[in-house]
């Protein structure tokens, strides 16, 4: 038996210390590795993540060229071939992909090195179309570790790894540990040796300190020579992962295949801390879709800050609360450059057009997938129709680039005042990829529309589809005849000792501590014909609080639940759990990539924009924007939404037998209030889901264009002001 030392350090930039502390570790680290090299001369070190190279080159050249020396003589081996290691589960496929992109053509640009093997050792599960991202940047390999042996069996610890669409890796999953310590070399080698597999005669043995960097100890190196050959029937040799691989593959075992995703571990880390879930979530839209209005260079700089921010303890909410706030403020600053660019994009275009007599309504569509359906947006109205919005929009009518009237619709404005210098309206538009529509607002009777929708205080319809609201909620959705629910989605509170992990299980109680009820009846919010809409209040014996619109959209084919949620619990998490009419015989969720089926059991899984489920003939799609975690119970007839997971902040059972005390002061997450939006689609059609999903990213920007515009002149704009207070 052939034992492959693969000397390394995992190294978390963030983690229990901020991104700061990180990068002095990879300064000592990175200097560590290397003289380990000058003075072990059989030594061979093993490092992934451009983050690391990009952070020494800029900060410590010398120590960069070093490692470059170590590289061309074979003794420093990049692996990964991505820009950190992410969590595998929660981010885009376009995101995935870029990490390959720009880690691997800065590899290929300053190692001269093509990258064979992925290296994710410390990633909380695998998505299951992994293979494709790696695949496209070149990737044939993978070394992991989660989930474990005890949280996944697998048919042997090498296999291939395959997905729907025939991309390929062969996988190792790391035996015992990625790390080391002096004190546990010989229980750690025990433990590889106990589990290897024979009839390959090799075995891959990490070797080194990790976590907050560091890297083989000299000590341990030493116990590693005295003891070379104490180990019957084993050849140690240095080596990294390329060549096991190699040797694997020349080994002519034929290894198994696995399809699938590869879960459980830190189920958790899918729902908590969701602020970070949604902002890596909006950053990855702007970029996706309106990323191409900034130059290259900046654009790659843009994607930089938005792949470190799904490194595996960052996107899973398993950080220290303090080291978020610069990784928001990257965030923000992605998402403002990408916003920049595309107004001023806008604006030039709109200073190209003609003037007009009457105030233009730009909606641009910066995308490359058709939208459809209803837009909100906000024009200023107020030298040209007060008098019409006093009057409920009376007199005032939308056209379209033909002349033809476009249907529009009140709502309430953002701004809670009684000036009508602003309104917020709905329309409904089609606008192709990359495509801009043009109205007018202009003088005159809008003709009578249609209702597309309605909604007042006992259903909610869009064409086909009708909802049931009474005091227990959304009490029945149909569509055709057929009935869907199981009686009316619950908003329920989970006792959750459990660390901000989830560590040592794989789901949640189906034990409730406390249920949401209803204070407020159900009132019309809008009763049509565009947007329609319900509203309730809820509230727990805790006074948690939560606002709740069932929402119609013209166009589309669902009933929408758009809640927010006034949340302070603490060591307890918030489910929307959902009954359904008919036994689950399939579940399908989304996963980055692609579509993955779960089993009907009792566990939490990662969920990506969708959820399918069938039975009797029947689906009920669900589409969320903001919601990544679920489970649907074994009984087959309620699916379990997790809104929200109150825990500490990196509080973590997993190493230490820690409690935490009654009385503390830490910071917990998923406090204050959040919105959610659930859309439930009966029977839908692949195109009407992929619609929804579209619309959900938000891509139309609105804007709006007042040069050449006549100004009434039988009208005098009267400012607003303050009655006199009574003495």
């Amino acid at each position: 038996m052939i034992a492959h030392i693969v000397l390394n350090s995992h190294l978390d930039p963030i983690w229990r210390w901020k991104r700061e502390q990180g990068i002095c570790e990879v300064l000592a680290t990175a200097h560590s590795a290397c003289g380990i090299l000058d003075d072990y001369p059989e030594a061979i070190i093993t490092r992934g993540e451009a983050w690391f190279y990009e952070t020494i080159e800029r900060l410590d050249p010398a120590l960069f060229s070093r490692i470059r020396n170590y590289v061309e003589q074979g003794r420093w081996k990049v692996v990964g071939n991505w820009y950190i290691q992410p969590d595998c589960n929660l981010a885009s496929p376009e995101t995935y992909l870029k990490h390959g992109e720009i880690a691997g053509k800065y590899f290929r640009e300053k190692f001269g090195v093509e990258v064979k093997t992925g290296y994710n050792v410390d990633s909380f599960g695998h998505g299951a179309m992994l293979p494709d991202f790696y695949n496209a940047c070149g990737v044939e390999n993978y070394v992991m570790m989660r989930p474990g042996k005890h949280e996944m069996e697998l048919p042997a610890n090498d296999f291939i790894w395959r997905t729907p669409n025939g991309g390929e890796l062969t996988v190792t999953r790391i035996i015992d540990a990625y790390g080391t310590w002096p004190d546990g070399l010989e229980r750690h080698f025990n433990a590889v040796f106990e589990e290897m597999n024979t009839e390959l005669g090799h075995v891959l043995m990490m070797f080194g300190c990790g976590n907050h960097g560091c890297g083989p100890f000299r000590s341990e190196l030493d116990w590693l020579l005295r003891n070379w050959n104490n180990f019957p029937g084993v050849e140690f040799r240095f080596s990294h992962p390329d060549a096991y691989f190699e040797a694997v593959k020349s080994s002519g075992v034929k290894l198994p295949v696995v399809t699938g995703e590869l879960q459980h571990h830190a189920v958790g880390c899918y729902s908590i801390v969701s602020r970070i879930k949604r902002e890596v979530r909006s950053t990855e839209n702007a970029l996706i879709q309106r990323g191409r209005f900034l130059p290259e260079e900046q654009q790659e700089k843009l994607w930089k800050k938005l792949l470190f921010a799904t490194f595996h303890d960052i996107l899973p909410g398993s950080s220290v609360a303090s080291a978020y706030q610069d990784v928001y403020d990257e965030l923000g600053e992605v998402r403002s450059a990408v916003n920049e660019a595309v107004v001023a994009d806008i604006c030039k275009r709109n200073i190209r057009l003609e003037d007009a007599d009457d105030q233009r309504l730009i909606f641009d569509n910066p995308g490359d997938e058709p939208f459809s359906g209803v837009l909100e947006f906000e024009p200023w109205f107020s030298l040209l129709f007060h008098d019409e919005l006093k009057n409920g929009g009376e007199g005032l009518a939308l056209v379209d680039e033909n002349g033809n009237d476009v249907p529009w619709q009140l709502i309430s404005a953002e701004a809670a005042a009684a000036m009508k210098q602003t309104c917020r309206m709905a329309i409904c538009l089609d606008i192709p990829p990359r495509g801009r529509r043009i109205l007018q607002a202009v003088r005159r009777k809008a003709p009578a529309i249609a209702s597309a929708v309605a909604a007042n205080a006992e259903t909610v319809t869009a064409g086909d589809i009708t909802a049931g609201l009474d005091k227990t909620g959304i009490v029945s959705l149909k569509r055709n005849g057929f009935e869907f629910l199981g009686g009316a989605p619950q908003f329920q509170v989970i006792d959750d000792p459990s660390d901000t992990w989830s560590h040592f299980q794989f789901g949640y109680p189906a034990e409730t501590k406390r249920i949401f009820r209803n204070t407020t009846p159900w009132q019309q919010f809008y009763p049509g014909p565009l947007l329609g809409a319900a509203f309730s209040e809820w509230e727990d014996d805790d006074r948690n609080r939560i606002k709740l619109l069932a929402r119609a959209d013209a166009g589309t084919a669902g009933v929408q639940m758009v809640m927010r949620v006034n949340w302070h619990g603490d060591s307890e998490l918030l489910k929307l759990a959902i009954p359904l009419s008919f036994k689950v015989d399939k579940w399908t969720a989304g996963c980055p990539g692609g579509t993955v089926e779960r089993r009907v059991n009792d566990r939490e899984y990662p969920v990506f924009n969708t959820i399918v489920l069938s039975g009797e003939g029947h689906t009920l799609t669900l589409v969320t924007p903001d919601i990544y975690s679920a489970d649907v119970l074994p009984d087959g007839k309620t699916l379990r939404l997790t809104l929200l997971r109150s825990a500490v902040y990196a509080y973590s059972q997993d190493s230490i037998d820690f409690r935490m005390p009654e009385n503390h002061f830490y910071n917990i997450t998923d406090q204050g209030c959040i919105d959610f939006h659930l859309l439930m689609m009966p029977d839908a059609s692949a195109e009407e889901i992929k619609r929804e999903m579209y619309r959900f990213t938000e891509p139309v920007k609105y804007s709006e264009l007042t040069r050449g515009i006549r100004i009434r002149r039988d009208h005098a704009f009267i400012p607003f002001t303050l009655p006199k207070r009574e003495e």
